[in-house]
Parts: C-alpha cells; sequence; structure tokens
C-alpha cells in the first residue's frame, strides 16, 4: 500500500514537470505593412512657360538683374551676376543692336522635372538690318519653382566654348580714280593700325610710354581705350601710323609685351598733298 502511495505521487509529480515544461505555441507575427512612396508631382508646363515668358520679356527690357535672379542654382554657380549682367549689354554692343524681341514658339517635356522652351529671337542692329535666330531654353524644377538652366547657348546657339560675338566689317574696295594724264587722284592704301591686348600687358607704363611717343596721344587716352575691354584677348585699337612708320619702328614694337599691329585698308589722294601747296 505505502508503495502504491508513492508510484502514485511519483506520477503525478512527473505529469505537473511534464507540463510546465512544455513551450508554449508560438505567436503568428503579423507583418508590417510596406509602405509605398507616393509619386513624386509632375510639375505643370504651364509654370515653365511662364517663367520662360517672363525672362524673356526682362532680356527685351534690359532688366539683366530679374533675369539672373530666375536661373537655377546650378546656372547661378556657373556665372556671377557681375559677369552675367554685364555680357548681355557688351554682346548687343558689339552687335550694333538696337532692339530686339523674343517669341516663344513651343515648350515641351524632357524629363519629369526639366522642360524646352523653343522662341525666335528678331535682332535689329544698325549695320546689317534685321535677322532672326531661332533658339531653346533649358529650365529646370527644383520641388518648388521652375528656373532657367542658363548657358551662353541661351544669348545665341552658336555661343558655346570660348566662342564670342565680334562683329567684323568688310568693306568693298573702292577702283582707283585717275585724270586725263593717268596721275592717281584717289587709289587704294594702307595704314598701320596700333592696338593693345590687355591680357598680354607685362609692364604698362612702357607700354604707355611706347604708344606716347609713337602715336603722340596722351597716355590717359590711350589707357582710357582699352580700360573697358570686354575679354583681356580682345584686340583694342589705339592709333594709326604709316607702313614707313611701323617698319622703322617694329624692333621697338615687337619689344613691348601687349603692343599689336596690323594692316588696315585706307582711301589715299595722291594728288591732295599738290592741291594744299
Amino acid at each position: 500500500m505505502h508503495w502504491r502511495c508513492l508510484l502514485s505521487c511519483l506520477l503525478l509529480l512527473a505529469l505537473v514537470v511534464f507540463s510546465a515544461c512544455r513551450a508554449e505555441p508560438l505567436k503568428p507575427v503579423k507583418a508590417k505593412p510596406t509602405l509605398t512612396p507616393s509619386p513624386t508631382p509632375t510639375p505643370s508646363l504651364v509654370g515653365a512657360e511662364t517663367v520662360a515668358r517672363e525672362y524673356l520679356r526682362a532680356w527685351q527690357n534690359g532688366a539683366y538683374e530679374r533675369m539672373y535672379a530666375m536661373l537655377s542654382s546650378s546656372a547661378m554657380a556657373s556665372i556671377t551676376a557681375e559677369k552675367f549682367t554685364s555680357r548681355y549689354p557688351a554682346i548687343a554692343a558689339e552687335a550694333t543692336m538696337t532692339n530686339l524681341t523674343a517669341s516663344i514658339t513651343g515648350v515641351q517635356r524632357v524629363l519629369t522635372t526639366t522642360a524646352q522652351v523653343t522662341f525666335t529671337l528678331t535682332v535689329d542692329t544698325q549695320l546689317v538690318g534685321q535677322f532672326q535666330i531661332e533658339n531653346v531654353l533649358d529650365l529646370s524644377y527644383d520641388g518648388q519653382r521652375w528656373a532657367v538652366d542658363w548657358t551662353p547657348k541661351a544669348i545665341f546657339p552658336l555661343l558655346v566654348w570660348d566662342n564670342l560675338v565680334h562683329m567684323f566689317i568688310q568693306v568693298p574696295s573702292r577702283g582707283n580714280i585717275y585724270d586725263r594724264q593717268d596721275l592717281p587722284l584717289a587709289t587704294e592704301g594702307q595704314v598701320i593700325e596700333v592696338g593693345v591686348v590687355p591680357g598680354q600687358i607685362e609692364d604698362e607704363a612702357r607700354l604707355l610710354y611706347v604708344l606716347n611717343m609713337l602715336l603722340r596721344l596722351p597716355k590717359e587716352t590711350i589707357k582710357a581705350k582699352y580700360a573697358h575691354a570686354g575679354r583681356p584677348d580682345w584686340f583694342m585699337p589705339i592709333g594709326e601710323m604709316t607702313p614707313e612708320a611701323a617698319q622703322a619702328n617694329k624692333a621697338l614694337l615687337s619689344s613691348v609685351p601687349g603692343i599689336v599691329w596690323r594692316e588696315k585698308p585706307v582711301r589715299a589722294y595722291p594728288m591732295a598733298i599738290w592741291l594744299h601747296r
């Protein structure tokens, strides 16, 4: 009887321990929902066209600071406000512009946040009359506004790399005129045009001294003629010399960095000297 009670107690204890050691059933883990990013809204092309129209209107009115304010941050990083606002009037002066108008001809999306606005630029000039150019304005959207991705091509399409705007005037040569005795009354002659390339100057005091001595011009006048060059590599005319005088002073002219000369056709009147005697 005693052994039966003991055996029953052991069985009961084993059952309790077994029940206590059973692992709790695993509860299913709920998966977290995957967040799907909301698509970036596509900016309206109406905004791009509005900015382009305001930019071109500012160009027509000569409001260059206003134009600069409409550039994208990357475009502003490529050029300072001072250089930007001085380049436009410098090009206008070189091309002898008197008026310009810009008319938008189309707007198209390139990528989600970039666009191109095509326009026709009509330019009136003093020397070559009126001409038209088809061009493109690139714009980008930064999340808040449309802005102009400016490069020099926004002025003229061929203004890439280091290209410049320069007006080369070619005047057709005139025929010689002779009197009845076959003596020349008017002929084509040449003079030597002496100028300065500012970026090549090494000793400005000597340069001014030599040009003052050869051209008989005040030093202040000489300096004023090249002080406002649009670029340091531009040739800025200072004065003229006869071919004979230039040849006689060739060594002196060649010894001064910054002084450059070139031939220039002129109308000569050989008999004029006799008329004034």
